[in-house]
């Protein structure tokens, strides 16, 4: 339903792509109704949004190449009731949308998740109790081993702090790890990791016409601009009969040629 807002999206330059993705993702999310997920996927990058009650918090969210499954400790840090609902957004990148080292090698999709409560936006730091995540690698990490870092956007490094690799599935080409914090994630060759790894070099940036590009942030801005005003609200059955589809939400208008 979002494909048309996706497709600009991944014209974009990569700051602008990565908000954009996650406006959209959170978007998406908040306009489903609880126990509903939606996948959407292009060449770029895979976005999946699901809504559930608090009450379900702790089941896994299984994305397109990632997993994430939230502790008991989120819900109290976010002071989540039993009758609140949460969305647990996430998107993967197969071309990051921010530069890694010069001498990483990533093994799987830059991730991020985020988490909401009655669409509002919280802030998951400093866990007791960890989060568990689940990343598909390629077959290079079979021989390499991996490691999961994240992204910190204050110094522009991928750092292991509040990262605990638990082990790789060799079978299923899968490392599980925790987190005490959600942010962007990604997993790494092993074989060449020392310390926090330096972000210096964009990766697989492809060039982009200008006025297309331009064009593509006036569009973006103003149909996820207009998702993200609409107010969320609690889910009840008045709204099945008065609910907007996204996908006109989503429609982009036809360029002039």
């Amino acid at each position: 339903q979002a494909k048309p807002l996706m497709e600009i999206i991944a014209t974009l330059k990569d700051s602008d792509r990565k908000e954009s993705c996650r406006k959209l993702s959170k978007a998406i999310a908040n306009n489903l109704k609880p126990g509903q997920t939606q996948k959407d996927k292009t060449d770029d990058f895979a976005i999946t949004a699901e809504k559930r009650p608090a009450t379900d918090a702790t089941k896994p969210v299984v994305a397109d190449k990632s997993e994430i499954t939230l502790s008991s400790d989120v819900i109290t840090q976010i002071d989540a009731a039993d009758t609140d609902e949460l969305t647990v957004a996430t998107v993967e990148y197969t071309r990051p949308p921010v530069a890694v080292g010069d001498n990483d090698k990533l093994v799987g999709d830059v991730t991020e998740f985020d988490v909401q409560r009655n669409g509002e936006d919280v802030a998951v730091t400093g866990l007791t109790e960890p989060i568990t995540l689940k990343f598909t690698c390629t077959k290079d990490a079979a021989d390499s081993g991996v490691e999961v870092r994240y992204h910190d956007p204050t110094t522009d490094t991928w750092t292991k702090e509040g990262i605990v690799d638990i082990k790789f599935e060799a079978l299923t080409l899968q490392e599980i790890s925790s987190t005490t914090h959600l942010s962007m994630f990604v997993a790494m060759s092993a074989s060449n990791q020392g310390g926090n790894s330096a972000a210096s070099n964009p990766v697989g940036v492809s060039p982009v016409i200008i006025g297309v590009a331009v064009a593509g942030v006036l569009i973006v801005g103003l149909a996820i601009g207009f998702l993200v005003s609409r107010k969320p609200k609690r889910h009840t059955e008045d709204d099945d009969e008065n609910a907007e589809p996204l996908t006109e939400l989503c429609r982009v208008p036809e360029r002039v040629v």
